[in-house]
């Protein structure tokens, strides 16, 4: 009875203009319609018209969260970092931000991208120059791509010109210039008396009970230290090093265990990274790096390219990455290099940064040092790990000897031909003497 009832009013005219009206929605707004009739995204605040949603602000508080986890280190317990990061502190800085960012769209603020990348170079700056691992590290553990970093190291710089256009420029009110005007206009008239305390001195009588009253109040500031006197035997460690023999089969072993210790010959390269992001899939990405590629070996420069289209930090350098070992890049764009020769080209490669354009400039020359340029340093660390084994073990005998006859040096000395020493007016807090 109810679906006759329903079928029957579907059939009169509002009910087809409002389904007309649906059916114009979803024409024009796709799925976006969804959001037009259920209210949108929900709204975690609205600052003068900018609405800042429930989902950025979980995604920053679920940065603040990977920050603090990254920089306490080790496992950190949720309850921690629930207690560490206060969502209310995490939505007013996001409020504060969109605060700045509407002033500065108001003054016509905008940073290149030249300075976003000098930023980043800057921040990740290893001791041979820009660290990629460090960055890519550091991404990784925010939850960040290259290109939502660079956009949010964007805001901040502009909203470090917002600050310092403010904290810079100077200004007062008017009554603090009243007051200024006031002062500077005042004229006053100071004298002053001079007293010398020696002139003074030969007219104070001290009695002899005021000074044995101080002397008892004051007992501790004049107690000395105890003194020490001590007789002691010395075990020095560079003889019993020198009395270590050392066989060339040690040695031999040991020049082979450095050889193996050797780091593999690092790689130079540079690249070219297209972000792969909602404008642009991995096939666009592909194909634009191909084209990319078919114009450097045509002749074009690689570096000019990586300068003009590259969207990652190396940009600024022409691509250059510098020297890089292993487990530095992503795996596939790793085991790429690792496979190029010297000044070859890459196929585009695909990573969780988007997809990438190589080339091997060069491999590091790793020089391989002779037994006979090692020996002696090999001798010299044999020398200090045996000595330190064989000192070890006449430690342990001193302390037997010394516990079997305590009350004497003279077994101590004979045992190990070390003189007995003495010292003299030893306190705890100087060795004076020793």
């Amino acid at each position: 009875m109810v679906l006759q009832k329903m079928r029957a009013g579907a059939q009169g005219v509002f009910a087809k203009v409002l389904v007309g009206l649906i059916v114009i929605v979803l024409a024009v707004t796709g799925f976006g319609a969804i959001q037009f009739f259920s209210g949108g995204e929900p709204i975690a605040a609205s600052v003068n018209g900018d609405d800042i949603t429930q989902r950025a602000f979980e995604l920053e508080t679920t940065r603040h969260r990977a920050l603090q986890r990254s920089q306490l280190g080790g496992d950190v317990s949720e309850e921690l970092l629930d207690r560490l990061v206060d969502r209310r502190v995490v939505l007013e800085s996001l409020i504060v931000n969109t605060l700045v960012e509407q002033f500065a769209g108001e003054l016509d603020l905008s940073v290149s991208d030249r300075a976003v990348l000098a930023r980043i170079r800057e921040s990740f700056a290893g001791v041979e120059g820009f660290d990629e691992a460090m960055y890519r590290n550091w991404l990784a553990g925010l939850g960040h791509t290259p290109s939502s970093y660079q956009a949010e190291q964007a805001d901040r710089l502009i909203q470090a010109q917002v600050s310092a256009s403010l904290g810079e420029t100077g200004f007062v009110t008017k009554r603090e210039l009243s007051r200024s005007a006031r002062i500077l206009s005042q004229r006053r008239d100071v004298a002053y008396l001079l007293f010398d305390i020696a002139a003074f001195a030969s007219e104070v009588d001290i009695a002899e009970e005021e000074i044995e009253t101080h002397y008892g109040n004051f007992l501790d500031d004049y107690m000395t230290q105890e003194k020490f006197d001590f007789d002691y035997v010395r075990l020095l460690r560079a003889p019993v090093e020198a009395e270590v023999v050392i066989e060339e089969q040690a040695i031999e072993a040991a020049y082979q265990n450095e050889i193996a210790a050797m780091p593999e010959p690092r790689r130079h390269a540079a690249h070219i990274l297209l972000a792969v992001n909602d404008e642009r899939s991995v096939a666009d990405a592909t194909a634009a790096l191909l084209k990319v590629r078919s114009d450097i070996e045509r002749g074009a420069s690689f570096e000019e390219r990586a300068r003009e289209i590259s969207e990652d930090p190396s940009a600024e350098d022409g691509g250059d990455l510098d020297f890089l070992g292993r487990d530095v890049l992503p795996m596939a764009l790793e085991d790429t290099l690792w496979e190029l020769s010297p000044g070859e080209l890459s196929a585009p490669v695909v990573t969780e940064y988007g997809v990438h354009l190589a080339k091997l400039i060069a491999v590091e020359d790793v020089e391989i040092p002779t037994l006979d340029e090692r020996r002696d340093d090999i001798v010299a660390g044999l020398r200090r790990e045996q000595g330190a084994l064989r000192f070890g073990e006449l430690v342990r005998e001193v302390d037997e000897l010394a516990f079997e006859d305590g009350d004497t040096l003279e077994g101590l000395s004979e045992r190990f031909g070390v003189a007995i020493e003495s010292a003299q007016g030893v306190t705890r807090s100087s060795t004076d003497g020793i």
